[in-house]
């Protein structure tokens, strides 16, 4: 018998859609989901400090730097200097780095509306306005994932 509660059906999707496992997500890429929403908030919100983006994704400070260095290292990220404040570094995607998030952003539509699709006109109405809400309960809830611990040193 197939489990129906909440928490296994959300652990259900997420391991079916491969969000588990990088190679997965994107096949013929190596990228973690972190990655990837890092390159869409930039393309969205560039130039980010790098604690902006790191409040965007709800990611630590030390995870929000080994993330933009990877970047960095990939050729898809580029720091420059705050033009109202020269300590200040911004990040934004570099000409290569939009290229791959178009092609990132691309391949997600279309395998989202090729899953979208095998619904129903009222599964596909019934799951958006359910994830809908799920959105803004996770929005409105004091509930928040806890913050990676730091290995003790």
């Amino acid at each position: 018998m197939e489990k129906t509660s909440f928490d296994q059906l959300l652990m259900d999707v997420f391991r079916e859609l491969g969000a588990h496992r990088p190679e997965q997500i994107l096949p013929g890429w190596s990228l973690t989901l972190s990655e990837i929403y890092a390159l869409g908030a930039l393309a969205e919100r560039a130039p980010l400090s790098q604690a902006e983006l790191g409040g965007v994704l709800m990611l630590e400070k030390s995870s929000v730097s080994r993330l933009v260095q990877q970047l960095e290292q990939r050729g898809w990220v580029a720091r420059e200097r705050d033009a109202r404040d020269s300590r200040l570094r911004l990040l934004r995607l570099t000409a290569q780095g939009e290229r791959i998030n178009a092609q990132i952003q691309r391949h997600m539509f279309e395998r989202h509306a090729e899953l979208f699709q095998r619904l129903s006109a009222h599964e596909r109405a019934a799951l958006l306005e359910g994830l809908t809400a799920l959105r803004r309960a996770l929005r409105e809830s004091p509930w928040r994932p806890a913050p990676a611990e730091s290995p003790a040193e």
